[in-house]
């Protein structure tokens, strides 16, 4: 019994190591995020990464450059709080989803091409993989989203045409709320925003 005692006593201390390593933002940073930029064909970093795994991740200072491109997305706060044993159960139960301060900016170039295409390139490959075929009898999950907001937010788009003419456009301001969205129920949507564009001519016989 005693040494059935000690055995208990260290598998409770390595399975406590383990939860604190596994959920150390050192070790999501180092093991996650090279996965997801491999994923992305992108460079996905973090300053940190609080992650709670039955009830909530926070995620600071995230930034996403397409590998041989210009910076895509950053985001100052991305946080959302769930209930895990609620997801396994069917239903999408999360009480926050926060993104804060998110830039996102697109620059297309003369040529057509635009720091988007990595991405989008790694993501058509991944979609010629045979997906399982979804089952008619299977159930929709249940759906219950109490908040999803995105505050501060700009959205970017720069062009550069053949004959050297530019156009920027920017949404800035963005503040984005859904509130109680549920199978069946009625939400509420807010949605504030302000739109500037810029456009300039090429040079002239170009």
């Amino acid at each position: 019994m005693k040494k059935l005692l000690i055995v208990a006593a260290v598998l409770v201390v390595l399975l406590g190591v383990t939860y604190f390593v596994v959920t150390s933002s050192g070790f999501l940073k180092s093991v996650i995020l090279p996965r997801a930029s491999a994923a992305l064909n992108a460079r996905v970093e973090a300053e940190s990464i609080a992650l709670s795994p039955f009830s909530s991740v926070e995620i600071r200072k995230l930034s996403v450059v397409p590998n041989g491109a210009e910076s895509l997305a950053t985001v100052d706060t991305v946080r959302v709080r769930y209930s895990l044993f609620a997801i396994l159960g069917g239903n999408l139960a999360v009480d926050e989803i926060l993104v804060s301060q998110p830039s996102v900016t697109v620059v297309q170039k003369a040529d057509g091409t635009s720091n988007l295409d990595p991405i989008l390139k790694k993501m058509s490959e991944g979609a010629k993989e045979t997906a399982p075929a979804p089952d008619p009898a299977a159930k929709p999950p249940k759906l219950d989203l109490k908040s999803l907001r995105v505050e501060g937010g700009q959205l970017t788009y720069r062009s550069t045409a053949k004959d050297g003419s530019q156009m920027a456009a920017e949404v800035g301001g963005l503040n984005f709320a859904v509130q109680n969205l549920r199978n069946g129920g009625s939400g509420r949507i807010d949605l504030g925003a302000t739109l500037k564009l810029d456009q300039r001519g090429g040079q002239a016989g170009a």
